[in-house]
């Protein structure tokens, strides 16, 4: 039984499902003896996402929200969560050690300890920067030194995994020396949005709508879904935009559109999804997304841009229109909203996101490396 030690430093929510999700898996089966080391922050916490299975060998250390100097430190060199990684390491033996997380904060660590060590493995999420709105000159050095410290964690892990074709390829052609595996993308489905009952307040009983749910960025394309809204002729349904992010357009019930700016609770998710007409993400660009298991869990009809991933994952019940072609995407939603008959999923989410799937994906990971 491999012993592999599981290391997710980021918080973001995104990354909160994302890295949960794999340590609940793995840690249920009977392949692994799982050990993580995790930061949360504030209320974005990995404790209340983690089975009770994975709690009792999990870590979680609390990111600096102190002075600046604090958190500066802590992006750089951050101490308490080095030392926690490097005796657990030391006492249990672990023969494998997975960054799951970007992990940008544990670049010098990775360069200092683990270089050239073949029991490291690094999940690759975004290869190549998204499309994003100007940002001040502190957000773009963040920036910029979170996609350096990527590359440095690219270049000397000698293990990558990724679950995007597209990267997978792109990977392979860029680390020929190096070995690249695929493994699939996990649910971002939780225990807390299955049972969830909480009403979303700012619908006050609206139904039927098109929905857009996730953070709201450029490369998302929610002002692409926007324009296409308004060039709908006759609007049945209103369009809600839930997610915090930029502010596109505020919520104007009179012409139909809703926007809830702000972070969406795990228990609002069951509401949101399941009182949609059907959920569209009109994305300009994405190397890897959970969405579309929130989408396939709850059966709804789906409309996604033409791009790789996406095109990669989708099902029977799945339209497509033309990346940023907002005629296209406005005829598309036009279309989906009238079709009355509901094509049979036939076991997708089952099938893309099944926790066998996911653990004879890790399973080859470490065993071929």
């Amino acid at each position: 039984m491999k012993k592999v030690l599981l290391i997710a430093s980021e918080y973001a929510p995104g990354m909160l499902s994302f890295a949960s999700s794999i340590i609940n898996r793995l840690s249920e089966s009977s392949e692994f003896e799982v050990y993580a080391v995790v930061v949360s922050r504030g209320k974005f916490k990995y404790e209340s996402l983690l089975c009770e299975k994975a709690k009792k060998k999990t870590i979680c250390i609390e990111a600096s929200a102190n002075c600046i100097l604090e958190k500066l430190l802590f992006k750089i060199w951050p101490s308490k969560l080095i030392s926690n990684i490097n005796k657990t390491i030391r006492d249990n033996h672990i023969d494998c050690i997975h960054f799951l997380t970007i992990d940008f904060t544990l670049t010098l660590f990775i360069y200092l300890k683990l270089r050239g060590n073949n029991s490291v493995y690094y999940t690759v999420h975004d290869l190549w920067p998204h499309e994003g709105e100007r940002k001040s000159l502190t957000e773009r050095l963040i920036s910029c030194y979170i996609n350096w410290s990527t590359k440095i964690n690219m270049r000397i892990i000698p293990n990558l995994t990724t679950s995007s074709r597209t990267q997978y390829i792109a990977l392979k052609n860029r680390y020929p020396s190096k070995k690249v595996n695929m493994t699939c993308f996990p649910t971002l489905v939780t225990s807390q949005i299955v049972s969830g009952e909480r009403v979303v307040r700012e619908l006050n009983g609206i139904t039927n709508y098109i929905l857009f749910f996730g953070s709201v960025d450029k490369y998302k394309g929610v002002d692409l879904l926007l324009s296409a809204y308004r060039l709908l002729r006759n609007k049945s349904s209103f369009l809600v935009v839930a997610g915090k992010g930029i502010q596109y357009f505020d919520t104007n019930i009179q012409k139909g559109e809703i926007r809830i700016n702000r972070f969406i609770e795990d228990n609002e998710l069951k509401y949101l999804y399941e009182n949609a007409a059907i959920v569209v993400y009109p994305y300009r660009s994405a190397t890897m997304s959970g969405v579309l298991s929130l989408a396939y869990y709850f059966k709804k009809k789906l409309l996604v841009s033409d791009i790789p991933f996406f095109i990669d994952n989708i099902s029977l019940q799945t339209s497509v229109f033309q990346s940023g072609n907002i005629y296209d995407l406005s005829e598309k939603i036009r279309v989906k909203l009238n079709e009355t008959s509901h094509i049979e999923d036939n076991g997708y989410y089952e099938k893309l996101y099944s926790t066998d799937t996911l653990i004879t994906g890790y399973k080859h990971l470490y065993n071929k490396s």
